[in-house]
């Protein structure tokens, strides 16, 4: 699927969203497994993330990457 907003792009699977005060929330198409205390991608789930060692931990944009 491509995004609409940008056409070039697939559509993400996680959104940070940044805000003149310095804060930040994410958002993801994840699912919590609470059996695991992992993330379960590309779910129909929303995930909202509002502080950035959470995001780290889970590895939520802009930490995907992150090892």
């Amino acid at each position: 699927m491509r995004s609409r907003i940008c056409p070039k792009l697939a559509a993400p699977q996680d959104v940070k969203l940044a805000f003149t005060c310095g804060k930040h929330i994410y958002l993801s198409a994840s699912q919590y497994v609470d059996t695991s205390d992992s993330l379960y991608g590309m779910s129909d789930d929303n995930l909202v993330v509002f502080e950035e060692a959470v995001a780290k931990k889970y590895r939520v944009v802009p930490h995907a990457s992150d090892a």
